[in-house]
């Protein structure tokens, strides 16, 4: 009654210390209602423990916030299951770490009533915990882009494997880009074909080399579903990064997305991998964006079967950089019909390893 509970409001912070576990039990819910702030902040790590489920969901908002980290520390799955949105809310921030992450199944269904202040204070070990279910939860209560960086790294791969593409792609950009590899090779080429522009684009290049480790599982990019689009969202970074693998499987089609700055990007080694089809697909532009260093990567035998008229797209920085085998490998219908700039861009000294026959072709303008 109304005098039993003033009673409890009357007993000293440092007999409450003292209570044991059964003398709370004990209490009725009206009683357990009555501790004041003061009160609850004295109560024993184990005696609050040892608080049914039914007896903790009677806390109030006031109750809960003077809770200290170490009494926030030793809740159970069960009692914290019971608490409602307002009650989590008034766990403060600074406590919210205190939750250990054994604790975190508690809130398989009511994670979604954390504040941004709190999820954003969540640990990597008990981001490490959470769900698709939770993070879904999250996501339709618009408050998924509150967790920091270091827990979405912390979530476990298998996690981020059942994650829709939709989950994914509601991640802010930073979000995005904190992914590491192992986490998006987890994603199946479904759901990388349903990544937004944003998303793709904001994959930081060690989050890449899991999807390019994906894509090296089923090389052909196309038939993976991979987009002209998507590939061209990527940053010269990130084409740096793509295996040979997945260079050898680029169509024509897909080539033509790229522009000079993404080409420039690429190796020796990856404009080797590409086809010699692809090479002849591409325009000027792109021709002229490879980078000088990266031309030893195309073959002799590719040099010589291109037509005079791509054999005009190079530029004479180009021309002059290539190696003797490749300047003699230039058929003399080729070397007749280069432009007067790229003749004269090939050095001297490649020149005399063109073979005479060849150089006594060449006409007499030349």
């Amino acid at each position: 009654g109304k005098l039993i509970e003033e009673q409890i409001k009357g007993i000293e912070t440092r007999d409450i210390a003292g209570i044991t576990n059964g003398q709370l039990q004990a209490m009725s819910l009206s009683q357990v209602t009555a501790l004041s702030t003061n009160q609850v902040q004295s109560l024993g790590t184990a005696a609050l423990a040892s608080l049914t489920p039914t007896q903790f969901a009677k806390f109030s908002s006031a109750q809960l916030k003077a809770m200290t980290s170490n009494q926030i520390g030793v809740l159970t799955s069960d009692q914290i299951k019971q608490l409602n949105s307002s009650q989590l809310q008034a766990i403060d921030p600074s406590d919210v770490a205190a939750i250990r992450a054994n604790q975190m199944a508690g809130l398989s269904g009511t994670i979604a009533s954390f504040s941004t202040s709190q999820l954003a204070a969540l640990t990597s070990a008990q981001a490490r915990t959470l769900t698709q279910l939770q993070l879904d939860a999250l996501n339709t209560a618009q408050s998924l882009q509150a967790l920091s960086t270091s827990s979405i790294q912390a979530i476990a791969t298998d996690v981020v494997n059942a994650m829709s593409a939709t989950l994914i792609n509601a991640l802010s950009t930073k979000q995005v880009a904190a992914l590491s590899s192992a986490q998006i090779n987890t994603l199946s080429l479904a759901k990388v074909n349903s990544l937004t522009s944003n998303t793709l684009k904001a994959l930081n290049t060690q989050a890449l080399s899991g999807l390019n480790a994906l894509l090296s599982v089923k090389p052909s990019v196309e038939a993976a579903g991979i987009s002209s689009t998507q590939l061209a969202l990527l940053n010269p970074a990130q084409w740096a990064t793509l295996p040979t693998s997945v260079m050898a499987a680029l169509t024509d089609k897909q080539v033509a997305s790229l522009n000079s700055s993404q080409l420039a990007a690429l190796s020796s080694t990856q404009i080797k991998a590409l086809s010699s089809t692809t090479l002849k697909s591409m325009d000027t532009a792109q021709i002229q964006g490879i980078g000088t260093p990266a031309l030893a990567g195309i073959s002799t035998s590719t040099i010589n079967a291109l037509s005079t008229a791509e054999i005009n797209k190079f530029s004479s920085k180009q021309i002059a950089g290539m190696s003797a085998n490749q300047i003699k490998a230039l058929t003399a219908n080729q070397l007749n019909n280069l432009t007067t700039s790229l003749l004269q861009a090939i050095e001297p000294s490649d020149l005399a390893q063109i073979d005479k026959t060849v150089l006594a072709s060449l006409s007499t303008d030349q």
